[in-house]
């Protein structure tokens, strides 16, 4: 009797560690339109480009080293959407992103990417791209006439890209730091501080709210 209880015990652990990690939500692999649901991960792989529209994604976009770009138009991301070393630009546009945002070592100097009218979770980051960057109220051909709800920080360090950032409502700090490409701000709504330290040219604008505005951005 022992060896019979003994024998099934050991039958259910091995098919328990013979389960895949990966079930309920899987990682699919975006290459043109996307405009369905995903449970799981969406990736860009290297060399492609993506679009989603209207769709809804559970996880995380994840933006390989390598990828063309990813444009995010009216979708809903659960979680992260994590970009690195893309060729062209990233767009997140009319949409929401659950977690965070964070886009490194992307774009060219002929790039123009956009985040307006898209609600963010967490943090927005951005470091070392290139490019131009339109966040928030800029226009940008019509399709960004409303600022970003920013629940976190929004984080802008060692870029050569030129930004452009308007309207933005930032639940925590705004933070500009050792860029090189010019940056304007105006009537921004910054829950708590603006600091600005180490940009080459300094940043310009006006009209912005914070409970304290530090270094280059101190009256601004």
């Amino acid at each position: 009797m022992l060896r019979t209880i003994t024998a099934a015990l050991l039958g259910t652990v091995l098919l328990l560690l013979a389960v895949p990690t990966v079930s309920a939500a899987e990682t699919l692999d975006c290459v043109g339109e996307f405009t369905g649901t995903h449970d799981g991960n969406l990736r860009v792989p290297s060399g492609e480009f993506c679009i989603i529209i209207g769709a809804e994604v559970t996880g995380n976009v994840l933006v390989e080293d390598g990828a063309l770009g990813f444009h995010s138009h009216g979708s809903i991301i659960g979680k992260n959407v994590i970009v690195e070393g893309v060729q062209l630009d990233v767009r997140i546009l009319n949409s929401e992103v659950g977690w965070y945002v964070d886009i490194a070592n992307s774009g060219n100097a002929g790039t123009i990417g956009a985040i307006c009218a898209s609600e963010i979770g967490g943090n927005v980051r951005f470091t070392n791209n290139a490019g131009v960057y339109a966040l928030g109220a800029t226009g940008f051909g019509g399709v960004c006439p409303e600022g970003d709800v920013i629940g976190g920080n929004l984080i802008i360090e060692d870029n050569a890209a030129h930004f452009v950032i308007r309207g933005e409502e930032v639940g925590r700090n705004l933070q500009l730091m050792n860029n090189t490409g010019g940056a304007t701000l105006i009537a921004n709504q910054v829950e708590k501080n603006l600091n600005c330290e180490g940009n080459v040219p300094p940043p310009a604008g006006a009209g912005n709210v914070a409970e304290r505005k530090k270094g280059q951005c101190a009256n601004l």
